[in-house]
């Protein structure tokens, strides 16, 4: 009483989650997983397409969203949603994404254009899922309502010069704000 707080249900996934369907290994620590890198050298991405949004982590959040939504009618949360440079940082690794942003500008930018459709496949799908119970955030774990967008965490966004977020992040950050009618980051 007196509050205006709603309670949210989670997917129980981590920032991982996106990482862990494009077939990165996951390592546990204290109850927490960690993407390892999936490639040690950008070429290797070369040709990555966008894989299923039922595999690894984010299929079971997606079937979790499935499940919440045939037994309540309380609002569920995102997965929680890294940026797409932040993911491709967990499938190469920071370092060799900030240099490979120099050394081969084309290939990071081909790793993000197919990370960040994954993305749009994901939340569509969670979107359906859920239906009108839908909550486009996960942390702070407040509820918002669809109309607002979506929720990212771009955590290198400071670690980045201003011009190559102007050229790294943001392109793949308005696409999404685009596709889903705003953005919002924590």
């Amino acid at each position: 009483e007196g509050t205006d707080y709603v309670p949210l249900l989670s997917t129980n996934n981590g920032t991982e989650a996106m990482a862990s369907a494009f077939g990165a290994v996951l390592q546990e620590h204290d109850g927490r997983y960690w993407a390892e890198r999936l490639f040690h050298d950008l070429h290797e991405a070369d040709g990555l397409e966008v894989p299923p949004v039922e595999g690894a982590l984010v299929g079971e959040a997606l079937e979790h969203t499935r499940l919440l939504r045939q037994h309540t009618e309380l609002p569920i949360m995102s997965l929680d949603l890294q940026s797409p440079l932040t993911v491709a940082t967990q499938l190469l690794g920071v370092s060799e994404l900030f240099m490979a942003m120099y050394d081969d500008p084309r290939r990071v930018h081909a790793l993000l254009e197919v990370i960040t459709e994954f993305f749009i496949r994901v939340v569509e799908t969670q979107q359906a899922s859920a239906g009108e119970f839908w909550a486009p955030v996960f942390w702070p774990g407040i509820w918002s309502p669809p109309e607002v967008g979506l929720e990212l965490a771009d955590d290198y966004m400071l670690a980045l010069s201003p011009e190559l977020f102007d050229e790294f992040s943001l392109p793949y950050l308005s696409r999404l704000a685009e596709h889903f009618g705003g953005l919002f980051l924590h």
